[in-house]
């Protein structure tokens, strides 16, 4: 039998790019695991219109969480994305823009137990998002910047109409 060094260099090279596909699929089911608990997580945040500090879970009803996905189908190329209509206006923030009240009772009543209230309420937070926008409350940069800080990762955000995407 002769030694082949050319085939013995392709198989070493497909095994090891094998491999680091895996760790990319482990390491983007890693980021997404943790971007799902901070959906469910408590945070306190200050708001920059009010000055007010508040604390609550980002997301009400799982909307957002369930929105959620990894896509492993590409050999070296992993996506993360959230494609809620409002994923990105979670993770960035939003501009002053004018939003109708009544998209926001469902919301109020579910997210902050207020029934009865919904109308003035709603009416005060579409107010306030007319004036100063929303801020942001970033669920999946978190883990991943954790993952750049150990020195695991380099990404390309996208902001797009259809929600929040990630390039790994």
């Amino acid at each position: 039998m002769v030694f082949d060094e050319r085939e013995f260099r392709d198989q070493a090279e497909r095994e090891v790019m094998e491999q680091v596909d895996q760790e990319l699929n482990d390491l983007a089911d890693k980021i997404f695991f943790k971007s799902q608990i901070m959906l469910d997580e408590k945070r306190t945040w200050t708001s920059s219109y009010s000055g007010k500090t508040y604390s609550a879970a980002i997301t009400d009803t799982s909307g957002l969480a369930s929105s959620g996905r990894v896509d492993n189908s590409k050999f070296l190329f992993k996506v993360i994305t959230y494609d809620a209509p409002h994923a990105a206006a979670i993770e960035f923030g939003t501009e002053p823009h004018r939003i109708n009240p009544e998209w926001l009772e469902g919301w109020i009543r579910r997210k902050l137990g207020l029934k009865g209230q919904e109308k003035q309420v709603a009416q005060r937070i579409a107010h306030k998002i007319a004036v100063a926008g929303t801020d942001a409350k970033p669920f999946l940069r978190p883990p991943i910047n954790e993952e750049i800080a150990e020195g695991n990762l380099q990404y390309d955000v996208n902001q797009n109409p259809l929600g929040v995407s990630i390039s790994i």
